[in-house]
């Protein structure tokens, strides 16, 4: 009989302070449910500060719950002790709510908190704290509370008749928690896949969004990192100092993998960002630096400490600052994975001395396809001796030559066959070397493209050779592109090295794109069903500025290369109706400089009429000269 009058006596005083809560009479609603709370045979008491060991909320808004939960606490709360006594947790349900109805939301919270704590298959306690922190607006928490309430309490008890309430709260406000804000509710992959569409620079912009994205943005997690580790720093406003970048690279969890810098000048790069990039970036594979300016920097004392990145691309653009220690260590840590270097910013030997810097002091990278070398426009061309790169990279199948003067050293013995795999060569118009009637190396008969910029190379390469010794000319078959930017200086409008390497392209339908200045008249041979771009810069040259005459030796072309999809007429005086009847022709993208307000009918029609651009501007994507991102001004 006792036994059962003890049973009934906190139930009696749990309707005694419901009432109290009713009448608003909190004081005495409050003693009452920290009587029934403290009395409990499990000892955990109302308490108002939160538990040391245990953060449940945090817990929830990273969805680990049930970590949590298995937490050992060594504090007071004894946050790790269970109780299945339900008049407990309805007396932290009431006193929960009597806080909550006098604004002490924390305090509401630690009390919630214990409810789940004490009984974590029992819907009550996430029923609590979810109606907190709708009454503070934070609905995404709150969604997150009911969400992974449901997911334990369906675990053990999929039958409990409260069940059915956390889902109706869960459906009441999940479009207020995805209207205030959706990534924290999807999976870190899907949040991954949709930041990767963005750019670095954006990227950066999301972090100002709100302190829950640079949160999520910033975490730990492998998958969020991955998004870290291509950044490229465009557009700067102020100096950046390593201690940022190294802030950046901290996201991608220390692996940043390619990092790119438009404006070295902007940027502020001095010789403290070069070495943080040498000593700190391990897992660098790609690194591209650019200058919009001439810059230069002071000479290092202390040698440079390298991480040994395993770079595969190496960049330096033209006004890049230039330190050969820089340049040669990271060459030589990546020998074994380098497949493409790029280093235009040599100085000029006569306006800044720098010791050895015409010699490929690293070790022989085999695995280099792509050698792109040049010096700054306006200086004395730098100084390289071609005989060193060809030794260390004997694999080549890319060289892009401009603003460089090649020497032949007595002690650096010339390969026998160099550049034996070479299939695309450029050789910019700022490009000399000591004996013009021998060309540094020859050409392979199965190069695939040819850019000469200078009559001087037309001579060296392609002439030179051929009045030498004919019968053992190469004969290429397999040309893709073909330009040459300067007048044939020969007594035949066609000679036979021209037609050597033309003709045999042009029939055998490999040529793609052709760029030179056509001599007059047009053989019989020069026509190709399968060429897609022509150059035409310097057709007047030959055929005269008549309107008349240059329209119809323009036209002729079109005839012989039916199946033109875009042309390059830099500056040449073509009527407008020529250029409309090459869009009718099926010609889509059309290049030219200057006369742009001459063009604007036949633009504008040529749009409207058949989707086809014609461009004004001096980059042009299939002319060679160009490389991404660069300024050809200074050149050409």
């Amino acid at each position: 009989m006792a036994s059962i009058m003890d049973t009934d006596v906190p139930t009696t005083n749990l309707a005694k302070a419901r009432g109290y809560y009713n009448d608003k009479q909190y004081p005495k609603a409050t003693a009452i449910f920290k009587q029934i709370t403290n009395s409990c045979a499990c000892g955990v008491q109302a308490r108002a500060s939160p538990c040391c060991c245990k953060s449940l909320v945090s817990a929830i808004a990273n969805s680990t719950v049930e970590p949590e939960l298995r937490k050992k606490c060594i504090c007071s709360a004894k946050s790790d002790v269970r109780c299945r006594s339900t008049d407990h947790i309805d007396a932290l349900d009431g006193l929960a709510a009597v806080y909550e109805a006098k604004r002490r939301m924390d305090t509401a919270i630690v009390i919630a908190e214990a409810m789940i704590n004490l009984a974590p298959r029992e819907p009550k306690g996430y029923l609590r704290l979810g109606r907190i922190l709708r009454l503070q607006r934070s609905y995404r928490h709150a969604f997150q509370t009911y969400q992974q309430g449901i997911e334990l309490v369906g675990k053990k008890n999929p039958s409990h008749p409260l069940l059915s309430t956390l889902r109706q709260m869960k459906e009441k406000i999940k479009y207020s928690a995805v209207a205030t804000d959706p990534l924290p509710l999807m999976p870190l992959e899907l949040v991954a896949m949709i930041f990767r569409n963005l750019d670095f620079r954006s990227l950066c912009n999301c972090l100002r969004v709100s302190k829950s994205w640079k949160n999520l943005l910033t975490t730990r997690d492998k998958t969020i990192q991955s998004l870290w580790r291509i950044q490229h720093f465009g557009r700067c406003t102020k100096a950046i100092r390593p201690a940022q970048l190294q802030k950046y690279a901290t996201y991608s969890g220390s692996q940043v993998t390619e990092l790119l810098i438009r404006d070295c000048h902007q940027f502020g790069v001095d010789t403290n960002t070069l070495k943080w990039i040498a000593a700190s970036c391990r897992s660098l594979k790609v690194l591209k630096l650019q200058a919009s300016r001439e810059m230069d920097l002071p000479s290092v004392s202390n040698t440079i400490n390298l991480c040994a990145p395993q770079l595969t691309s190496l960049y330096l653009g033209f006004y890049t600052p230039f330190m050969l220690e820089f340049v040669h260590k990271l060459v030589a840590a990546s020998a074994a994975t380098l497949q493409e270097l790029t280093i235009l910013n040599f100085p000029s030997r006569f306006s800044k001395r720098v010791p050895n810097v015409e010699v490929a002091n690293w070790p022989v990278l085999r695995r280099l396809r792509t050698l792109r070398l040049g010096g700054r426009p306006h200086k004395e061309k730098a100084i390289l001796n071609i005989s060193s790169f060809m030794h260390t990279t004997p694999n080549i199948e890319e060289v892009w030559l401009e603003g460089v003067y090649f020497t032949f050293r007595e002690e650096i013995e010339h390969p026998e066959d160099p550049w034996p795999h070479l299939k695309r060569l450029f050789v910019g118009q700022d490009v000399g070397w000591q004996r013009v009637a021998d060309a540094p190396f020859p050409l392979p008969s199965e190069i695939e493209e040819l850019h000469l910029m200078h009559c001087d190379h037309i001579f060296s390469f392609l002439s030179g050779p051929f009045v030498e010794n004919p019968e053992t000319y190469p004969e290429p078959k397999n040309l893709r592109k073909f330009t040459l930017r300067d007048r044939v200086q020969s007594r035949d409008a066609w000679p036979g090295y021209l037609q050597q390497w033309v003709r045999p392209s042009l029939e055998s339908g490999a040529l793609r794109e052709l760029g030179m200045m056509f001599p007059k008249p047009h053989p019989y041979w020069l026509k190709s069903e399968e060429l897609k771009f022509l150059s035409l810069k310097g057709l007047s040259l030959e055929f005269g500025t008549d309107p008349f005459a240059i329209d119809e030796a323009f036209l002729d072309l079109l005839d012989r290369f039916p199946n033109l999809e875009g042309l390059d007429i830099a500056q040449e005086p073509f009527s407008n109706g020529a250029l409309a009847k090459a869009v009718q022709r099926g010609v889509k993208t059309i290049y030219h400089r200057g006369d742009y307000h001459r063009r604007t009918e036949v633009r504008d029609w040529a749009r409207d009429k058949h989707g086809a651009r014609i461009i004004e501007g001096d980059y042009v994507p299939n002319l060679p000269m160009y490389l991404p991102d660069e300024r050809y001004k200074d050149f050409y």
